[in-house]
C-alpha cells in the first residue's frame, strides 16, 4: 500500500501519437495529476515464446490508489496492444507540498 495513497504508474506505448492520446485522455479525466513521456526507449521482452524488442514511448504517471482500476479501464480500452503494460508502484516518501499538489489536482 502506498504512502498516503499515492502512486506511480508505468505504462508503455508504440508511437508518441498513442503517449500524447492517453495521456491527454487520463489528465482530461482527472485519474492522473502528472504525465513525464519518455522516449523513444527499446523494450526487450518475452512475447509468444520468444524474446522480442520493439522502440516504445514510457508514460510515467502520478495519481492516488483509489484512481487504480479506473486508469486500468480506461487505458485498456484505448490501448493497441493486445496485453498493455499498466504497472503501478507505491509512493513511499516524497516532497509533501508534491504529494498534497497530485492529491488536489484529481478532485
Amino acid at each position: 500500500m502506498a504512502v498516503n495513497g499515492y502512486v506511480v504508474c508505468y505504462v508503455t506505448v508504440p508511437t508518441r501519437e498513442e503517449a500524447e492520446s492517453i495521456s491527454r485522455m487520463l489528465l482530461d479525466k482527472k485519474l492522473v495529476a502528472c504525465v513525464n513521456r519518455v522516449g523513444p526507449v527499446q523494450s526487450l521482452y518475452w512475447w509468444q515464446g520468444h524474446v522480442d524488442k520493439a522502440d516504445e514511448y514510457l508514460l510515467i504517471m502520478k495519481s492516488i490508489e483509489e484512481k487504480k482500476e479506473e486508469i486500468v479501464e480506461a487505458v485498456r480500452l484505448v490501448h493497441s496492444y493486445e496485453v498493455p503494460e499498466i504497472l503501478f508502484l507505491p509512493i513511499i516518501a516524497g516532497h509533501e507540498a508534491y504529494l498534497s499538489w497530485i492529491g488536489d489536482s484529481l478532485k
